[in-house]
């Protein structure tokens, strides 16, 4: 099934226990769309998810996009 056994960018950021506010000052977004990006990962660019994945220090085929 795919999806199975993988997490979501919000349990990946609480995971660094990391706060919408530093992770949106870290890479440069409002804290309102990494809010959205954490509720509608599909939506979240490339770029954005790559910043998000190093910050969070995981594999993209851990994350569910």
């Amino acid at each position: 099934m795919e999806g199975q056994g993988k997490i979501t960018l919000k349990e990946a950021r609480k995971f660094r226990n990391l706060t919408l506010k530093e992770v949106s000052a870290e890479i440069g977004i409002p804290a309102r769309t990494l809010r959205k990006y954490e509720l509608s990962p599909g939506k979240t660019p490339l770029h954005i998810a790559v910043k998000l994945l190093l910050l969070y220090q995981v594999p993209i085929g851990s994350v569910k996009f």
